[in-house]
């Protein structure tokens, strides 16, 4: 077991932390031989949000990134006070680098390196923007309802094209992105049981207004 590289900055002093350490990233071998970063939240505040990256080395060596934002990803959740999580990193049985980059708490301070950090809020706003477009989107077809379902899939994948595709901001592709992935499945999985598309449409502006509700309160809360 190592300790996973990671850089600091004291914008966290307000906290409360175990051995002055507010994070403890480790890494070490799953029991299936994957590389794994478990995370200590040793403070008193959850964890809102982090990012690593990962490097394998090999044959053919890759590297890549995470972003862990629950308040974006809803199957994802915050660390909670003096808690752990442990995520297997990178292919199966492939010699692994880890570095923690980052993390903003709750309660809007941050840790580790302030060009991630600042990544950390600017996909928050990015998702935020994104969400104020679908609302519209979705309110302009509450009130001119279009056809069918795939007339609205049609519509968000116009915004991608025009909003999105071109970007050049990495960030952009991800979180804006996924919003939009995840709207366009909201749509598909509700057609066959909601039937009509008005009911579709007001379930929609009800979930992602409820998602950009708890991506504007981690902004409020100092992550901005």
């Amino acid at each position: 077991m190592q300790t996973a590289g990671f850089f600091m900055m004291a914008m966290a002093a307000n906290l409360s932390a175990q051995n002055g350490q507010l994070i403890t990233a480790t890494q070490s071998l799953s029991a299936s031989g994957q590389a794994q970063l478990t995370i200590q939240n040793n403070t008193d505040q959850p964890i809102g949000a982090f990012v690593y990256t990962w490097a394998a080395s090999g044959v053919t060596p890759i590297k890549g990134f995470r972003f862990y934002e629950p308040a974006l990803y809803l199957a994802e959740r915050p660390i909670a006070p003096r808690a752990a999580l442990a995520l297997r990193v990178g292919p199966p049985r492939a010699p692994v680098s880890i570095q923690f980059r980052a993390a903003v708490f709750a309660d809007g301070s941050a840790f580790g390196d302030p060009v991630w950090v600042a990544r950390i809020i600017h996909r928050r706003q990015l998702a935020v923007a994104t969400a104020d477009d679908m609302l519209k989107l979705l309110n302009d077809d509450r009130s001119n309802p279009p056809a069918s379902v795939g007339d609205i899939a049609a519509q968000i994948e116009s915004y991608k094209a025009a909003h999105i595709s071109a970007s050049t901001d990495q960030d952009v592709h991800d979180a804006a992105a996924y919003f939009i992935t995840w709207l366009n499945h909201n749509l598909k999985v509700q057609e066959p049981t909601l039937g009509n598309v008005p009911s579709i449409i007001q379930r929609n502006i009800v979930l992602v207004a409820d998602v950009r509700t708890k991506l504007a309160a981690s902004l409020a809360s100092g992550g901005h």
